[in-house]
């Protein structure tokens, strides 16, 4: 059985949200298939990684309690957060609904057990 993934997207700010955001989903489609997952959910957001009021993040982590899918795919872990210690927190949230993190970015690669 595939393992289901949902894909995070932000973009810092609206303006030029629309290219930034299909760029960032076209790469995520791509790396599921590659790793035969099965793309069930993308949640987005607009707005700058510093704030942690999200609402696509927060029904993101509703969704994993929830047991909703088993992997995250992010282009870039910046994606989830700029301050990696709150990123890192978030990695342990997901961690302990047994959620892996999965970034695209080769020199960030991490994922959350």
């Amino acid at each position: 059985m595939k393992k289901r993934a949902v894909a995070y997207l932000r973009v810092s700010n609206e303006a030029g949200s629309g290219l930034e955001l299909g760029r960032q989903r076209e790469q995520i489609e791509r790396y599921a298939r590659q790793q035969g997952y099965r793309l069930v959910e993308v949640y987005l957001d607009t707005c700058p990684g510093v704030r942690q009021q999200r609402p696509g993040l927060t029904r993101l982590m509703a969704d994993a309690q929830a047991g909703v899918f088993d992997v995250v795919l992010v282009t870039d872990l910046t994606r989830l957060f700029r301050d990696p210690d709150m990123a890192e927190r978030y990695q342990r949230w997901l961690g302990q609904d047994r959620v892996r993190l999965e970034s695209l970015s080769p020199a960030a690669g991490v994922e959350a057990q």
